[in-house]
Parts: structure tokens; sequence; C-alpha cells
């Protein structure tokens, strides 16, 4: 930090010495511990890259114990948060390959003229979704009803907002 000629104390990484100082720079072994589990496992995961990931599925309980290892020694809180990351990655693989296991067992037959196509859930507008879980989905001749859904959407832009929030004010009207 350095004093500047407003008189405010500012943080100045550039100075007339022609060096680079930034105390909180972060260790490169933590950087590339970083990058090794967004390159190995979140982008995989993000791109749907199942072989990848199932292939490298080792990597998780090296990486959690580098990762709490290396936050004991450095008290970086972003540590947590990509411990946190391992975790629930781990939990989406093993979900996705028991899901995969009982496909397979479901549908597999001696008929190899079988088809089978996956694709993504579809999902509906929030307010949609919320309107279905509290009033139920209307029948095939009904609509939605437009004020409830109005209500729903002004209080979803409310910041923080819970489902439990959202039904305790629907049922209040």
């Amino acid at each position: 930090m350095n004093n500047s000629l407003t008189g405010k104390i500012e943080i100045n990484i550039h100075s007339l010495k022609g060096k680079y100082k930034h105390k909180n720079k972060m260790p490169l072994i933590i950087t590339r511990l970083k990058t090794q589990i967004l390159d190995h496992l979140m982008l995989p995961l993000i791109q749907n890259n199942w072989n990848y990931i199932n292939n490298n599925f080792f990597m998780i309980n090296s990486l959690k114990q580098k990762t709490e290892s290396f936050y004991l020694k450095y008290k970086i809180d972003d540590l947590l948060l990509y411990k946190d990351i391992l975790d629930m990655v781990e939990i989406v693989i093993n979900e996705h390959n028991q899901l995969f296991d009982l496909e397979k067992e479901k549908y597999s037959t001696n008929n190899s003229n079988s088809l089978i196509y996956k694709t993504k859930m579809i999902r509906l507008k929030a307010e949609y979704e919320i309107y279905n879980l509290i009033y139920s989905k209307p029948n095939k001749n009904e609509l939605y009803d437009s004020s409830k859904l109005k209500i729903i959407k002004n209080l979803l832009q409310t910041e923080n907002i819970t489902f439990d929030d959202i039904k305790k004010k629907l049922e209040e009207l």
C-alpha cells in the first residue's frame, strides 16, 4: 500500500522503481491445483465428457488431500470452496454412474434393435415450476392463473428469497 498524492492510502502495485509488488500473491502450487481441478473435472463435467471423467476419477482423492493440506499450510479460503467442489463432483459422478448402470440393466435386452436416446431434462420457467409445486399443475383443459404467476414472478425479483418465503407470502394472499 502506498500513500497517494490525494492523501488516501491506496493499493498501488506499480512503483517508480519498476518493481511489481503484490503481497497477496497466491502460491503457484495452489494456482496449479485449482487449474487441475477445473481442467480435469469441472470442464469435462460441464461438457458431459463422462468417459474422460470416469478415466480420471482416481484423481479426486489425491486432489482432496492436496486441497486440505494446502489449506492447513496457507489458510486460503478459496481452498475450502475447491474442497466442496471436489465433494460435489464426486457425488455427481457416483450418481451418474449408478443411473447409467441402472439404465443399462433395465434396457438391456437380447434384441439388438432397441435404441435409447437421452436428452437433458426440460424445465419450465421458475414461476411455472413454483406454481406447480404450490398449486399443482393445471389439468389439460385448464390454464395457469395469470395473477398468481405474476405475483410469483414479482416475488422472484426479491433478493435472497426462498421457496418457503414465496409459499408463505402466497398463502397470506
